[in-house]
């Protein structure tokens, strides 16, 4: 869009400086100066102020005190402006008219009536500053917390945008969030605008409780995201061809049809979802008449993703499984589509690109002598680098405007994505991208697995149970609060420095592991409980239980902290410094250590079938 400028220059009365009115003016508001009667030696300010009022449906643009029309070719500035000794810009008069009508929903008359017909309270007598401070703070006024991020008391979702992807403005970035949060552009996000790049900002409820402690999040910063046309990122490279991408959407149809597809996303609700909460039930599950739709709606990846996530569960469905000798179904072909698509999606990604990464990552690995290859883990640093980008590392527990399935959403994929990197430097050797000074999302809650899902025999009802009455009783859960263990355990011993610090140190190796065995026995005391609990009820009793997983990865969290107890007693430095050393506590490290090795062979023997065939994270 080519952009006209035109600088006004004229002298100050009184005055020594000189006052430029600068205007810009795009070719589409062009047309609309030529239909006015503007010549072509350019536009004036009154004739550009006139072009501007029917896009804002303010007629009355001059009773604001903001500009004062005049007929001359080069004006002076209006009263506003020259108390304030500054340039006369019509577009801020534009911007600020934009929020003068911006007004909370009237339901006693019609809401676009009641905005163009405020009136703007002033008097002769004001002053310019007091007009200025008396717009401000009406512009400001504190909300009753019930409106959303455009100021209307109505929640909307920042992901589900068609047309745009929003990110999460960091301090250093080239927007600065604490300067747009000043300004009506931290107001103008409408998918229905046709500006390319907008910004919407998220209030928050003031003195948030999380749970029954203190969150300590700091309510003063602001919440900032940027909205961005996709059409901005049509011309990025690499990117795959449209010929290409509808070649992956025939084979995905070929190989599952909606039919057979809605099946599969139903067993992974059935069968994955308990273990791995990556989906809004609240969303596909809205009714029964429109999951079908729901499914179909999905993105190419996420859908490619879920399919095959299912596809080792087909036994279990009546209709598929007799399917199989007649139409034998390839996870790896499903699984290239997913990640063609994510690689054409990551230009403008959206929750459910993560959502495809998450159930990527979670590919079972077939190889019996390779963990697997660097493509893991660099797809899982890309993951990461894509749920910051997302905002989910901020903690969305207070926000307002936004609907609350999202919420919960955006909590539980960032607490996914944590569990990931963790449990990455165990099976892999390698260093965690997540720091703990680079989020401030909350533990999870009982609202996090709350849903709304309404069809009879969803997943709520036949596996997952009523979380919203006690949210212990999720794997999810014990698995966010296990892996918040190995991460203070890799923090303690194992980056470059702690391990400096510690592998020719017994005393101070003992000193840091004491706590965090006390935290590892109080997990497992809390694990006992929720698989007795299980094991009562009937109603989610269940042959393929996936939660013989989640106590194997107990036992290896223990094997990683004797790891890092036994390090200072084999250092030849700590070897010099023996007497040092209490002999007996070296005996009852080794002691311990062969103990979890022995708890751990006779736990995997005694594995029962169904737990094989239940599902695993690729993690452990």
């Amino acid at each position: 869009m080519q952009d006209l400028r035109y600088n006004n220059t004229s002298k100050e009365s009184g005055g020594s400086n000189d006052s430029t009115n600068q205007i810009f003016i795009d070719s589409s508001t062009w047309s609309n100066f030529s239909a006015s009667g503007v010549g072509t030696d350019g536009p004036t300010v009154a004739s550009t102020t006139a072009a501007i009022e029917p896009e804002v449906g303010m007629a009355q643009m001059p009773e604001l005190g903001l500009c004062r029309r005049h007929s001359q070719r080069n004006p002076r500035s209006c009263d506003f402006c020259r108390a304030r000794k500054t340039a006369c810009r019509v577009e801020d008069a534009f911007y600020a008219a934009m929020d003068a009508v911006r007004l909370p929903p009237d339901t006693s008359s019609n809401q676009e009536d009641a905005a163009v017909q405020r009136p703007f309270q002033s008097s002769p007598s004001d002053s310019p500053e007091e007009l200025f401070a008396a717009d401000w703070q009406e512009k400001r006024r504190p909300s009753d917390g019930r409106g959303d991020i455009h100021g209307f008391s109505q929640t909307r979702s920042i992901d589900l945008r068609s047309s745009q992807t929003s990110f999460l403005l960091g301090d250093t970035g080239e927007s600065d969030p604490y300067l747009v949060r000043s300004s009506s552009l931290a107001s103008t996000g409408n998918e229905d605008s046709d500006a390319p790049i907008s910004y919407i900002q998220i209030r928050t409820q003031k003195n948030w409780r999380h749970g029954s402690a203190d969150t300590g999040l700091d309510e003063e910063r602001p919440i900032v995201f940027m909205l961005i046309d996709h059409s901005l990122h049509g011309r990025y490279e690499p990117r795959v061809d449209e010929d290409v991408l509808q070649n992956a959407h025939t084979s995905l149809q070929e190989m599952c049809s909606d039919a057979i597809g809605v099946r599969l996303v139903k067993l992974y609700f059935r069968y994955v979802y308990p273990y791995w909460p990556v989906l809004s039930r609240s969303m596909l599950f809205s009714s029964e008449s429109s999951f079908a739709s729901n499914v179909a709606s999905l993105s190419l990846s996420l859908k490619a993703a879920l399919y095959a996530t299912g596809l080792p569960f087909m036994v279990f469905d009546e209709v598929l499984a007799a399917q199989l000798d007649l139409q034998k179904l390839s996870a790896n072909n499903l699984y290239r589509i997913c990640w063609l698509a994510i690689t054409h999606e990551i230009h403008n990604p959206h929750l459910s690109t993560l959502q495809s990464c998450l159930l990527l990552l979670q590919r079972a690995n077939d190889d019996r002598y390779v963990m697997d290859s660097p493509f893991r883990w660099s797809l899982l640093a890309w993951t990461i680098s894509l749920t910051q980008s997302l905002g989910l590392s901020t903690d969305c527990s207070n926000w307002l405007g936004i609907p609350s399935w999202e919420k919960r959403l955006r909590r539980r994929l960032w607490w996914a994505v944590f569990i990931m990197d963790k449990w990455s430097f165990p099976s892999a050797g390698l260093t965690t991208h997540i720091k703990r000074e680079d989020y401030d999302t909350q533990p999870l809650t009982a609202e996090d697995f709350a849903s709304t899902a309404i069809i009879e025999g969803s997943p709520r009802d036949l596996t997952t149970g009523d979380f919203t009455a006690q949210h212990e009783d999720s794997h999810f859960y014990h698995l966010v609060e296990l892996s918040r263990i190995v991460s203070d355990i890799h923090d303690a011993f194992f980056t470059i420095r702690a391990a400096n610090a510690t592998r020719h140190d017994f005393s101070r190796t003992i000193e840091l592991a004491r706590p965090l065995r006390s935290r590892l026995q109080i997990w497992k005391e809390s694990f006992n409980m929720f698989i007795s609990r299980r094991q009562h009820d009937t109603r989610r009793h269940s042959r393929l239980d996936g939660n013989v997983s989640l106590s194997l990865a107990y036992l290896v969290s223990v094997m990683i902290l004797f790891r890092a107890m036994l390090r200072p007693l084999e250092s030849s430095a700590a070897a010099r410094g023996n007497i040092q050393v209490e002999e007996r506590g070296k005996v009852a490290i080794r002691a311990g250590a062969k103990a979890c090795c022995l708890e751990v062979v006779q736990f995997v023997e005694q594995i029962p079938r169904g737990a094989w065939d239940a599902f695993w994270h690729s993690c452990k």
